[in-house]
Order: C-alpha cells, then sequence, then structure tokens
C-alpha cells in the first residue's frame, strides 16, 4: 500500500498518531504470520517427503524475517500497556493483551508468573491468527520510520487509554 500524505507529513513531524502505530503493528504482525506459514507449510512437506530438502535455506530466512518483523511489532507495543491476558487453552501459553483504534494484538509472556502480573485479568480463550496479502498493508519502510521515531525518545504520541 502506498504510504498516505498524511502519515508521511506526521514522519516529518515526528509524530506518531494511534491509527498510524495500529496499522504498523498490524502491518508486521501480518507479514510475520505470512512467514510463520510459510514456515509450517516447509514442515509439513518435509513430514510427508523426509528425502526432500531445503537446499536454498529458505526455512532459515523465513525465520529470520519472522523474528525481524516480531521485533518490530514488540518495539511498537512498547507504546502501549496490556489491557489482560489471554491464557491459550490447548497449549497453556500466556499472551498480554493490546487494543488501540479497533486493532487488537497479543504479544507471548515468556515466564508467565501469577504473582508477577496479578493486576491483569487472565481470560482462557482460543484464538489462531492469519497472514495477510501484503498489498493491503502499509509499507515496512513506514514502519521502519516509525520505529525510528520511536529509538529516537524524539517524538510526539497522544493516546488516551480505551481510545
Amino acid at each position: 500500500m502506498k504510504t498516505s500524505n498524511e502519515y508521511n507529513e506526521n514522519i516529518k513531524n515526528r509524530i506518531i498518531t494511534p491509527i498510524m502505530l495500529a496499522e504498523c503493528i498490524y502491518s508486521v504482525n501480518k507479514r510475520a504470520k505470512n512467514y510463520r506459514d510459510k514456515i509450517f507449510e516447509f514442515d509439513s512437506i518435509k513430514r510427508n517427503n523426509p528425502h526432500w530438502t531445503d537446499k536454498f535455506g529458505n526455512v532459515e530466512n523465513w525465520a529470520a524475517k519472522m523474528d525481524e518483523y516480531y521485533y518490530m511489532k514488540e518495539k511498537m507495543l512498547s507504546l502501549l500497556k496490556p489491557e489482560f491476558i489471554h491464557r491459550k487453552i490447548k497449549t497453556g501459553e500466556y499472551f498480554f493483551c493490546y487494543s488501540i483504534c479497533n486493532y487488537s494484538f497479543h504479544s507471548p509472556i515468556g515466564d508467565y508468573s501469577e504473582d508477577m502480573y496479578e493486576k491483569y485479568e487472565v481470560i482462557d480463550v482460543n484464538f489462531s491468527t492469519e497472514g495477510k496479502e501484503v498489498k493491503s498493508l502499509v509499507s515496512v519502510q513506514l514502519v521502519k520510520k516509525v520505529i525510528d521515531l520511536i529509538n529516537s525518545n524524539d517524538y510526539t504520541f497522544e493516546y488516551a487509554e480505551n481510545a
């Protein structure tokens, strides 16, 4: 998707708007899921044909891109506060849940302990997530500019909680 003039102006003026942040998080999250899904497909092929090999190191490259996009997501989520915790029923994994501008995101919690996160409500859910056609997502270039602003600590971000 072509970056809007509004977003380009915001970047130039060192402004991150809630909707801009939400769309950037959504973009890298869906891109990461696309790579995750490619890795799952490879694993399926490998299980069904043990002699098949990844001669070109695609899986390693996909995993690196997936990790890069998840890192970007985490960096941008750092501007938000989690609202509650999801516990995935099937696996028992825990995720912080965030919400901004009608978008919601989850982020894995590595070492969960109840006393560390007692201020958050824990909700048991089953959920799955999918990738998305990249043409409909904001550009990675825009995301990188937003992350550069975050890293600079010289930006304006006005976000009222529960907005």
